[in-house]
């Protein structure tokens, strides 16, 4: 059973890889953030570093669409940073 406030898990790794490759800090990407929301809406809330470093650290109770904001500020895709959830639990066995 799905619901909305459903936790998402996926791989910090990659995330904190590209953030180093960059060599940006969680202000910074959350600027990039700011930056592209207000490109669409004139008046868009900003992003919190806080933010940033809570997905950098794995929070599963991150929303999708501010994670997948995070990832295309950082050139990544969903599709790279998740694991499916039946690989997740063959590995954890």
């Amino acid at each position: 059973m799905s619901t909305d406030f459903e936790q998402i898990h996926y791989q910090t790794k990659l995330i904190n890889q590209r953030i180093g490759e960059l060599r940006l800090t969680n202000e910074a990407v959350a600027q990039r953030v700011t930056e592209a929301r207000r490109r669409t809406v004139a008046l868009a809330r900003p992003m919190a570093y806080k933010t940033v470093a809570a997905i950098r650290d794995g929070d599963p109770n991150i929303r999708l669409t501010t994670l997948k904001e995070v990832l295309d500020a950082l050139g990544l895709t969903l599709a790279e940073v998740f694991t499916p959830t039946e690989e997740r639990t063959e590995t954890a066995a």
